[in-house]
């Protein structure tokens, strides 16, 4: 029993690994913004690292954050914590068949989330950073580069190994609860053929033999023969 909600109860540990990094770099500075599945669903702080001409590296945990969609609650993130800890409780407390049927059920829509989630943070950051940029279009000497900027917004964002650890351990729970389930499933037909077919009883017994043999009986135009006095 304590075994059972071992699988959610992993996946729920990848939270705390890297789900996105926000990097750039270049000749004069170097930036990047990490954000763990635990800061997705609760609007945390990302973890940034910069930077400058003089190869000093500093973190800061405030700048531009709320103006680039880093620093924001993402409901669906959220929703599949709470989906990983109600499915690691019922696992550990249903019986059979019910509990092979929520652990799939959780695993796949935890899954879709999950993806659904991370698409949707991706694409947000790119337009967060998209729209930042374009304010600043107007300043002199800058437009050129920003322009650059701008066309590979898409490619400074990043999916780390947190997120595809996750998603990977959802997919193999869904496949080994659903085999599970299958599995049950035929039992429960094959059992159920074989109650129908022993509901009508024991078959008849075969048919018993007379003993002695009765006579033939004469063919037509025959006479039959007397019987034999005894002795």
């Amino acid at each position: 029993m304590l075994l059972r909600p071992s699988g959610f109860l992993l996946v729920l540990m990848c939270f705390a690994l890297p789900f996105l990094t926000v990097s750039c770099d270049s000749p004069a500075f170097t930036a990047s913004a990490t954000l763990t599945g635990f800061d997705l669903a609760t609007g945390g702080q990302p973890t940034v690292n910069a930077g400058g001409l003089a190869g000093g590296q500093s973190s800061a945990g405030s700048v531009g954050q709320r103006d680039s969609g880093l620093s924001e609650v993402r409901p669906l993130a959220v929703g599949v914590l709470v989906l990983l800890v109600v499915a690691a409780v019922l696992v550990s407390v249903l019986p059979g068949r019910p509990r092979l049927w929520v652990g799939a059920a959780a695993a796949i829509l935890g899954a879709v989330l999950l993806a659904v989630n991370q698409a949707l943070v991706h694409r947000g950051v790119v337009d967060a950073l998209n729209q930042a940029v374009s304010k600043t279009q107007d300043q002199s000497g800058s437009i050129g580069v920003l322009r650059n900027f701008r066309l590979d917004a898409a490619k400074l964002v990043h999916t780390r190994f947190g997120f595809w650890l996750a998603l990977t351990l959802l997919l193999v729970l869904a496949l080994y609860y659903g085999l599970r389930s299958a599995a049950a499933v035929r039992g429960v037909g094959r059992m159920l053929t074989a109650r129908i077919a022993t509901a009508g009883g024991p078959p008849p017994p075969p048919p018993t033999t007379a003993w002695p043999p009765p006579e033939p009986e004469p063919t037509p135009g025959e006479w039959a023969r007397p019987a034999e006095p005894p002795g």
